[in-house]
């Protein structure tokens, strides 16, 4: 019996050293770890904020569009109306709205003058394109994105209209925080032209500024820079003072430019230190469980732990698999018509518990429109729910609704308590089923194809 339980403590020993030992391990690659972590998630930030930038730019390309149409119409004579001009320019999403005659002479709302025949947005546009521009303005040195399209005035193109935006709402665009810590953020053209920035003395050539100033690998430089040229997306890493840089370079549709946004050492270390930190309390807390359970051993109570333990660990499987399916749960009220937040990680988007109706606002509101929004609403109606619930314990029906990073839930709902036979308590827990969405979506256009 002696020499069982002083195996056992030998065993126990064994398994702190062993602890102990991949934790060293753990520390030692936790540098690579977080690089790589930081990695996919600038990559991820960057590639969401490019799309939002290239559907900007197509919105505000085709507003410019629309705006020569109608102010084209709305002319009398060839003749730049600086009344007309003016009321375009209040009611425009433009920093500054323009109109260009075919002379090249630029017209703005308050009669100021300039000629900028010579550049190549008001000669693309004089052939009758649309498309989008950055200058330097000649008046301010500010640097400027621009949209321009042909004015028509019987059938005949007498001018463009062009709206810029300035170096604020462009570096407005491209700001962002990470952990609270401000982020770089680029917009370049294919040589690496800085066309906006969100540092105040941005150099004027991104390429050569962090050649010249990081410690960047020569391959890696390289292939950023046929990245830049081919407008294609990259990854890239350099060091700096502070730690490790990440960044990502994404290729925008909409214009022959470059966004980049870069992962802050800053936040990197802070992000190193506290894995670190959490690490060491781990090690410390996993040795004093197995001291314990050392000393359960000579006391004979090791098979008892282990069934404690490995009811534990059963129970948290359990719960760590329905978390998977389901992030969280409510409690729904029937009587009061009140939820209540009652497991599952919530970022807080409306309160915790109160009224059903704002719970049922704040999930639809998600929705699209014509996107069953209507048909949802009536599913979540209380009344509907009492009387689907009357002779069942579930129900549950899909909806499309945005939350967290899905775009498809199943809503479920689940009789927790009657009284007197009338539902009086049901629990409501989501289900995202996006990718099972996609894949029937994929399997029904096989079969039409078929």
């Amino acid at each position: 019996m002696k020499n069982r339980h002083i195996n056992r403590i030998i065993l126990a020993l064994f398994l702190i050293a062993g602890i102990i030992f991949s934790f060293w391990i753990f520390i030692k690659d936790n540098t690579e770890r977080i690089v790589s972590q930081n990695q996919e998630y600038i990559n991820e930030l960057t590639l969401q904020r490019g799309i939002s930038i290239d559907s900007l730019l197509s919105e505000n390309e085709t507003f410019i569009l629309s705006t020569a149409n109608l102010y084209g119409r709305s002319l009398s004579s060839p003749v730049v109306d600086q009344e007309i001009l003016s009321e375009y320019e209040n009611n425009s999403v433009f920093d500054m709205l323009r109109f260009i005659d075919e002379n090249g002479d630029d017209h703005t709302s308050n009669g100021v003058k300039a000629n900028v025949a010579d550049r190549d947005y008001f000669k693309a546009g004089m052939r009758g394109e649309t498309g989008i521009t950055h200058v330097v303005s000649r008046v301010t040195g500010e640097k400027q994105i621009g949209f321009y399209s042909p004015v028509y005035f019987d059938n005949r193109i007498i001018g463009i209209m062009v709206g810029f935006y300035g170096e604020a709402y462009i570096t407005k665009m491209l700001e962002y925080e990470l952990f609270g810590y401000e982020g770089e953020g680029w917009l370049c053209n294919r040589y690496g032209d800085v066309l906006g920035s969100t540092l105040s003395d941005a150099p004027e050539n991104y390429l050569s500024y962090i050649q010249a100033r990081k410690k960047f690998d020569v391959n890696e430089m390289r292939a950023l820079s046929n990245a830049f040229y081919n407008h294609v997306d990259s990854p890239f890493v350099y060091q700096e003072n502070q730690g490790t840089v990440t960044g990502f370079a994404v290729a925008l549709d909409e214009a022959d430019w470059m966004l980049i946004r870069t992962f802050p050492a800053s936040a990197s270390a802070l992000l190193l230190k506290r894995a670190n930190r959490e690490g060491t309390v781990l090690i410390l807390m996993l040795l004093a469980l197995f001291f314990i359970i050392a000393f359960l051993l000579v006391l004979d109570l090791v098979l008892e732990m282990r069934r404690t333990r490995e009811a534990s660990r059963n129970a948290r499987d359990v719960s760590n698999g329905v978390s998977v399916l389901f992030k969280r749960f409510f409690r729904l009220d029937v009587k009061e018509h009140r939820y209540s937040l009652i497991g599952g990680t919530w970022d807080n988007p409306i309160p915790d518990e109160g009224d059903y109706q704002v719970l049922c606002d704040y999930m639809l509101g998600r929705m699209p429109e014509g996107g069953g929004r209507d048909e949802a609403a009536k599913l979540m109606q209380m009344d509907h729910l009492r009387e689907a619930l009357a002779d069942n314990e579930r129900t549950s029906f899909r909806i499309n609704a945005p939350l967290d990073d899905a775009e498809w839930f199943t809503c479920n709902f689940i009789v927790l308590r009657r009284e007197n036979g009338e539902v009086s308590s049901i629990l409501l827990v989501s289900q995202d089923v996006t990718a099972l969405h996609h894949r029937e979506q994929e399997e029904q256009q096989r079969l039409q194809q078929a």
